[in-house]
């Protein structure tokens, strides 16, 4: 597969590549050969007087002219252009005072201002300092959205409270245009601007981490196999510039690590608190999602922080997590039957399924980090740095009860159903030859431990030159692991077991509980008492093996040079980049038949789990539930053979990018900033599919422009504008080659099976990405924007489903000796690019304030207010993509409509509240996601006396409003607090 993309900007990105041979060159001989600094220059420091931090995105500027510039990462400042004759400048930071800093004598090559927050506003005379304290995230974030070349957001690491097991993606949700993509109640990867997760990408000190994705075949970042452990702020960039890769679609997120050298003193900080699981406390408190056995439900959680200056120029950072909370989860949900072959309507399903389902699980994260900073010289520093994070799901547990009501009798095209969800109750079908209900119980435990492991390292070097020009270089390398364990663990991972010949009654369908019950047989028999595991007999015990593993290495190298173009000032930029990306992917599907085994009766006792079924079934079932145990299980039938009953994978990914772009940022007029450029990139994949040893390459290489506008007509207003190329790669599953993924008719919850398809002729996507932005800035701590974008996608990947005939068969080379079922129980999902566009259209709302201005004690209220309202435009498409099934090609067109439509969070909104009076801290903060499309899934729809025509059956997350709360009290250096998540237990819905 090869793709190439052309960009207008194309000899922009030439020269800049060539100039990179000459540029460091120029300026080594500046530096040898500048005059003593000109009365135009100054340059100095800014930090916080109370904190010792050094500030970025102070501002720094002449009163009375538009002569103004910004402090770097550093604190650092430059400001040029400086008329002869000025006495003084203005140094301004949100939440700090203003200083007004007289010059005196400039012969010092670095002067330094020290901002404080309280004490007399007169102009200042710099001198000495003590400092203590810490730095407030609302000023920072403020600060540095402010001095932004483009549209930028950014979160300081203490700015909404203790993160959920330092998850990075929960402490990114209360900003605008981020989503989060939740699995078992743990945010799993961030969605930017409502775009596929897989379009979000993540690094660390803009260099790329490496990630697993859970061992699954796609490219997003899992969020939960990293910690917040060593990281000062957070990131997140939403309009591209050529030094970003044009992967960017979605956005990234930079995670900027903590340095020694970010303040004058040294600090360390020491903190521990307990987990407690609220949730279910009293039915689940203290059950371990092991099989018969109980756990603590109070768990410990501790950090450490270190910064020592050993020498003014040798900083070293140490830093240690380690978080733990016992999670538990109730959950109801219904299945249907939409095919009228079975007795419902697609107007009108029948229900035919309610599961109640416990989840459990033990989740820790562990993280170190360290970090040195060497000044070599005073323009010349070297960072080493390196961390390790640990996270396990040990482990997590599910057990499930499904009440199935079995399928009706077909229905013709005249008829209307007995039993749908708009009757408002539905009773299993009698067997007419036997009077016996056909309806079952099925019980489900799973047992399975997921371990993640990642580690990074990196080498950096930054000089600055005598001219201001700056070359820095960085070599990286990280490596990450996830894998799922369970027989090397001593235990099946599942065990299914059924009890037969049930009949069941449900009313009152439209609630989210049904009113149930339960009878052995007939209407007439039995009352059934589900805590009696002898009455079940097992069905199947399971293994999943599924591991994942990546190895990122590389190194970037970039250059910045300052000059003057007529009277335009002029920053050029340029860089080289190559990045290595090795991934492996393994999974096995195992499972037995021991049906003949495994005594039923009384001798389920031997497996009977003691612990988990002294609890009660939740939703008022049953008093108590019937739990297989399986470490038992495995003890007395783990010799049984394991058969596959599912397709496997095991491959091999080699990845290699070069970037290289060119970028010029120009001052075209006091209040206008053009940043322009192209950026080059080129990516090979080498794919092995080690199960069929097929072999397969992939090729992707453009030219991509982009252009940012900032204009600031005054001091308090920022105007921005944005328009970039940029690139979509398939995903891991898409560039398997020769493979044929298939899931059997018996093991899927629609009753069909799946068959998915490796597409050889797949290329990236296109998309250009138009943006406009305002932000106001409040003289305190605080600000108020709006940001409105729109993404056009061309060539978008999208999938499609269509039955298995014998003609799509021999088309694929399937031999139907593979499947376990007939072609005709069979879907194909295949993955192709449609030519056809669709759009993103969205608006970004952010205000954040400190409300000084209030009278004591309310002058320390602060609020922070978010909001996003995306509008997904669909694919629209006359094609034909299934020339023989009409009905099909109708399906399937609707599923290309619904494509850029799935996973997209459209609407999200959050509030975060914080006052601080007398020693005390309050916090409140309440996240809402809207809904959000999580799958498009094609049904038949067969009368008993009309052709066979298909709907698409959509799955949706319903909206969810997420609250918490926290106190704190300080004491000195000691702050004790209480901090309640999710307080209002809001659970996650599918519908």
């Amino acid at each position: 597969m090869k793709s190439t993309s052309h960009s207008p900007w194309g000899i922009i990105s030439l020269l800049g590549i060539a100039f990179l041979l000459v540029a460091p060159a120029r300026a080594v001989a500046a530096e040898a050969t500048q005059p003593a600094e000109a009365n135009t220059v100054i340059r100095g420091l800014v930090l916080d007087e109370h904190t010792s931090r050094y500030l970025e995105g102070a501002e720094v500027y002449i009163d009375g002219t538009k002569i103004s510039t910004f402090t770097n990462r550093d604190g650092k400042f430059v400001l040029r252009d400086v008329p002869a004759g000025t006495e003084k400048i203005v140094v301004v930071y949100p939440g700090l005072q203003r200083q007004d800093v007289v010059l005196g004598d400039r012969s010092a090559e670095e002067m330094v201002v020290a901002l404080r927050s309280d004490g007399d506003k007169d102009v200042t005379v710099l001198q000495s300092f003590e400092v203590t304290g810490t730095k407030e995230g609302m000023a920072q974030a403020t600060a540095l959205q402010k001095s932004a070349n483009e549209i930028k957001l950014v979160a300081a690491a203490d700015q909404f409270g203790d993160i959920n097991n330092g998850n990075v993606a929960e402490y990114l949700k209360f900003l605008p245009g981020i989503g989060v993509d939740y699995a078992a109640d743990d945010a799993r990867s961030l969605s930017l601007r409502g775009l596929n997760p897989s379009l979000t990408k993540v690094t660390s000190d803009n260099s790329p981490i490496a990630n697993a994705s859970g061992g699954f075949m796609d490219r997003r970042f899992e969020f939960e196999t990293i910690s917040i452990s060593n990281i000062e702020m957070v990131e997140v960039f939403k309009t591209l510039t050529p030094d970003q890769p044009a992967t960017n679609t979605g956005g990234s997120v930079n995670l900027v690590t903590k340095n020694a050298f970010n303040g004058a003193d040294s600090l360390s900080r020491f903190r521990t608190y307990l987990s407690v699981p609220s949730a279910n406390l009293s039915a689940m408190n203290g059950l371990s999602p092991r099989s018969n056995e109980t756990t603590l439900a109070i768990r410990p959680n501790i950090e450490l922080d270190l910064v020592k200056r050993v020498r003014p120029n040798l900083g070293v950072y140490l830093g240690f997590r380690d978080y733990q909370s016992l999670n538990s989860s109730y959950r109801s949900q219904y299945g249907y039957s939409y095919n009228p072959a079975q007795g419902g309507l697609p107007t009108d399903p029948a229900p035919n399924l309610w599961r109640v389902d416990l989840g459990n699980s033990i989740s820790i994260r562990r993280s170190a980090s360290a970090r040195i900073d060497w000044k070599l010289t005073p323009r010349t520093i070297l960072t080493a740095s390196g961390s390790w994070s640990l996270f396990q799901y040990d482990p997590f547990s599910g057990r499930q009860v499904d009440f199935l009501m079995n399928f009706r009798p077909a229905l013709s095209s005249t008829q209307a159903p007995a039993h749908t969800l708009s009757t408002g109750s539905t009773s299993t079908v009698i067997d007419p030859a036997t009077s016996r209900s056909t309806g079952y119980i099925d019980s489900r435990v799973f047992v399975r431990k997921k371990t993640g492991e990642t580690y990074t390292s990196g080498l950096s070097i930054k000089h600055e030159f005598l001219n201001d020009a700056v070359l820095d270089a960085n070599v990286y390398w990280s490596n990450a692991k996830v894998q799922y364990r369970d027989i090397e663990d001593g235990h099946f991972a599942q065990a299914d077991y059924r009890l037969s010949q049930v009949f069941m009654t449900m009313n009152d369908l439209e609630a989210a509980v049904p009113t149930l019950t339960l009878n052995q047989y007939t209407p007439a028999g039995n009352p059934i008492n589900l805590g009696t595991l002898e009455q079940y007999r097992v069905l199947k015990y399971y293994s999943f093996r599924q591991q994942g593993g990546e190895e990122r290495s590389g190194a970037t190298v970039n250059f910045s040079l300052p000059f003057r173009a007529s009277r335009f000032p002029v920053i050029f930029k340029t860089g080289l980049s190559i990045d290595n990306r090795d991934r492996t992917l393994n999974r096995t599907y195992r499972r037995t038949l021991p049906a003949t085994t495994v005594p039923a009766g009384a001798g389920m006792t031997a497996i009977y789990d003691r612990t988990w079924s002294a609890a009660a079934l939740p939703f008022g079932v049953s008093d108590r539930g019937a739990w297989i145990d399986l470490s038992r299980s495995y003890d007395l039938y783990g010799h049984l053979a394991m058969e596959s009953y599912n397709q496997d994978y095991d491959a091999v990914y080699d990845e290699t990018g070069h970037a290289a772009y060119g970028r010029l940022d120009v001052k075209l007029h006091e209040d206008l900033l053009l940043v322009a450029g192209v950026r080059y990139e080129d990516l090979s994949s080498d794919n092995l599919n080690r199960l069929s040893a097929a072999t397969g390459r992939f090729e992707s290489d453009g030219l991509y422009g982009s252009l940012n506008l900032k204009y600031t007509p005054h001091r308090n207003h920022v105007f921005r504008a944005a328009i970039a190329q940029s690139v979509g790669l398939p995903n891991y599953s898409d560039l398997l080659p020769s493979s044929f993924l298939i899931t059997d008719p018996n093991e899927s919850a629609t009753g069909r099976g799946r068959i998915n398809v490796t597409n050889p002729s797949l290329e990236p996507y296109n998309v250009m990405n138009y943006d406009l932005g305002y932000e106001f800035y409040f003289g305190g701590a605080g600000r108020a924007g709006v940001s409105l974008f729109r993404k056009s996608f061309a060539n978008y990947i999208v999938s499609g489903t269509e039955t298995l005939t014998p003609q799509l068969a021999a088309s694929l080379g399937l031999d139907p000796d593979q499947l376990s079922g007939s072609l005709g129980e069979y879907d194909v999902v295949s993955r192709f690019n449609i030519p056809d566009k669709g759009y993103y259209s969205g608006v970004e709302l952010m205000y954040a304030k400190t409300f000084t201005a209030l009278p004591v004690p309310f002058n320390t209220l602060g609020i922070q207010l978010s909001a996003t309202f995306i509008d997904v435009e669909p694919i629209e498409t006359d094609r034909v993509l299934v020339a023989d099934n009409a009905a099909q090609n109708r399906a399937l067109v609707e599923q290309v409509r619904l494509a850029l439509d799935r996973e997209a969070v459209k609407r999200t909104g959050s509030v975060v509240l914080n006052w601080k009076y007398a020693g005390f801290t309050a916090l409140l903060s309440a996240n809402h996601s809207g809904r959000a499309l999580k799958s498009v899934t094609r049904n038949e729809v067969k009368y008993s006396d009309l052709a066979m025509d298909y709907m698409n059956e959509r799955v949706s997350i319903e909206p969810r409003t997420v609250v918490d709360a926290r106190l704190e009290y300080r004491f000195g250096r000691l702050v004790p607090y209480v901090q309640v998540r999710n307080v209002f237990n809001a659970p996650i819905k599918y519908t």
